[in-house]
């Protein structure tokens, strides 16, 4: 097996994970509804937190569903439960984790956005995502927040994981106050992460 190490500048948007090629702030389009909704699967153990547990809408004003406020309503949607609503993407950045859900009959408006809680002491879960030969690409995403470490607000540890047919990647976001200990041109306004290849 060959591991492999380098650091990578993160766009604005961050890493998304969506069942199109959309970007972040243009979902929905039309695609977003014909093509498969991702799945995410929760995978709680004796150290992490059950995902559901770990999940809060994101409140976007007057038009939000008040329905999907509701905790029973808001969980189906995310674990691809409730019929018309489907989640059309995942954003990971250095602020947080992102979930963006969107309903059938709205396909160029509304949607609604769930995000990991900062109270999230470590949740890990999995992404199901479709892929342009109809397999399915999977991911997995370990967030952790704690005060102890920096109180700013930002997750302290966060990753994501690749797998691949023949490798699997790990996407490590470093916290900048964290990286600028290694390198003063560090700069805390841009996304960073460390990324390690398995072959």
């Amino acid at each position: 097996m060959r591991i492999m190490e380098y650091r990578l500048d993160m766009p604005e948007d961050g890493y998304v994970i969506s069942n199109t090629d959309d970007a972040w702030d243009a979902m929905p389009q039309r695609g977003s509804f014909i093509a498969a909704p991702l799945r995410v699967i929760p995978k709680p153990s004796k150290v992490d937190a059950h995902l559901d547990d770990c999940v809060e809408v994101v409140d976007l004003g007057e038009d939000t569903d008040p329905e999907f406020y509701k905790r029973e309503t808001y969980l189906k949607a995310l674990h691809g439960d409730l019929p018309g609503w489907r989640l059309i993407g995942v954003q990971v950045s250095d602020v947080g984790v992102y979930f963006r859900i969107a309903h059938e009959l709205n396909e160029y408006g509304d949607w609604e956005e769930l995000c990991i809680k900062p109270s999230t002491k470590h949740t890990c879960f999995d992404i199901e995502a479709p892929s342009y030969n109809g397999s399915i690409n999977c991911y997995t995403i370990v967030i952790g927040y704690d005060k102890a470490y920096f109180d700013d607000g930002k997750p302290y540890f966060l990753r994501v994981t690749e797998y691949h047919s023949d490798y699997k990647r790990d996407l490590i976001f470093q916290h900048y106050s964290e990286l600028r200990k290694l390198n003063a041109a560090i700069d805390a306004h841009r996304m960073y992460v460390t990324v390690r290849e398995y072959r």
